[in-house]
């Protein structure tokens, strides 16, 4: 159960890593993923903290948007709805299921319901239009744990430990993606890149906004060390015990619903 307490807390030094209305470009995933892997618990892993095992932490932030190019239509296609979750188009959905196939699920019987009542936001009701965010850090998230898992038993075992390492730095840098593309309020809104339909304040309706908040303001604002300087060293969240009878479960159950 250590190796779950490990990954949940590698999850949450990301997700708490993350200051309020901060953007990210490729910069800013960097700089997040390397904060996060420097406040590491001191009962971490060893090959986690290592130097190179940092490096490629940081390099691995800005790695799935790596994969949105059209040149490889299918990935992009696929791990889009990844990168969001459009919160204002779920009013009224209810708490989120903890299962990705389950929401896609209720999602297609919100989106009936919705239909027949006639509300705008109906057509929209589509996994490629809401977003899929909270599942896929769940998912990367439970990778994590698994790769712990392996890398304890080998350990046990006296056998390499080398495989099962370098799946955890894998999943630890993909998972810091998603989880600060959820920090940020852009990758939680229909108003994501100028505002659209009635605007009664006025504000900007460039479509060039989403990209100048994440990549122009962070680049011209903001210095890696200043994430850095900012955190505190994380603390594991739960005792073994607490682990063991589901403490965890409980925020991975508010951080979804």
């Amino acid at each position: 159960m250590k190796s779950l307490k490990q990954a949940l807390c590698l999850a949450f030094v990301i997700a708490f890593s993350v200051p309020p209305g901060f953007a990210w470009g490729n910069e800013g995933h960097r700089w997040i993923n390397r904060a996060a892997a420097l406040s590491m618990p001191n009962d971490y892993p060893q090959f986690m903290r290592e130097p190179l095992a940092i490096d490629e932490i940081e390099y691995l932030g800005p790695e799935p948007d790596r994969w949105r190019s059209v040149s490889e239509p299918s990935l992009k296609n696929a791990q889009e709805p990844d990168h969001f979750i459009d919160l204002k188009l779920l009013e009224g959905f209810g708490p989120l299921p903890l299962q990705r196939y389950e929401f896609i699920e209720q999602r297609q019987a919100f989106q009936r319901e919705r239909t027949q009542k006639g509300t705008p936001q109906a057509k929209c009701l589509l996994p490629e239009k809401v977003g899929m965010q909270p599942w896929i850090v769940a998912e990367i998230w439970e990778r994590l744990i698994v790769s712990f898992r392996e890398y304890r038993q080998l350990k046990a075992d006296g056998k390499p430990t080398l495989p099962a390492e370098r799946a955890a730095i894998l999943y630890a840098g993909w998972l810091g993606h998603y989880v600060a593309d959820g920090s940020n309020p852009m990758h939680t809104t229909v108003q994501y890149n100028g505002w659209t339909g009635a605007n009664p304040n006025g504000y900007t309706t460039a479509k060039t906004t989403h990209s100048q908040f994440e990549s122009s303001f962070v680049k011209d604002n903001i210095k890696a060390k200043q994430v850095e300087t900012g955190l505190r060293k994380a603390k594991a969240s739960y005792t073994e015990d607490q682990t063991e009878t589901g403490g965890w479960q409980a925020e991975r159950d508010d951080y979804l619903g």
